[in-house]
């Protein structure tokens, strides 16, 4: 039912500092960054991340919707791993893109 509430998806708390909103776990804008990381050049990612990212979403997720408590993230921490890395060759993608255009638009770049 949690998950089912358009509301679930704008809840904020303040673990920090009162009046300093924090995204909860399913918050719209942590769903858009998870989701921009996993799936930019998805077909350029290597098979073996993309073939165990699908594997433990098919394990994990189902679970997770039949037996976990409202909002604990935690619940999905089998499939970190395989998030972190098609993060991390997201994050690396993105860096080689700007460092080459970087070089291409340098008028100091010596051929």
């Amino acid at each position: 039912m949690f998950l089912l509430d358009p509301r679930s998806y704008f809840m904020v708390f303040d673990i920090y500092l009162p009046l300093i909103p924090v995204p909860r776990g399913f918050h719209v804008i942590s769903l858009a960054f998870v989701l921009f990381l996993m799936m930019h050049r998805w077909n350029a990612k290597p098979l073996q991340v993309r073939r165990l990212l699908i594997a433990s979403s098919i394990a994990i997720v189902p679970l997770y919707l039949f037996g976990s408590a409202a909002d604990e993230i935690r619940a999905l921490s089998f499939m970190f791993m395989p998030l972190y890395l098609a993060g991390f060759h997201t994050v690396q993608s993105l860096y080689v893109e700007s460092d080459e255009r970087h070089r291409v638009l340098s008028p100091w770049h010596v051929a």
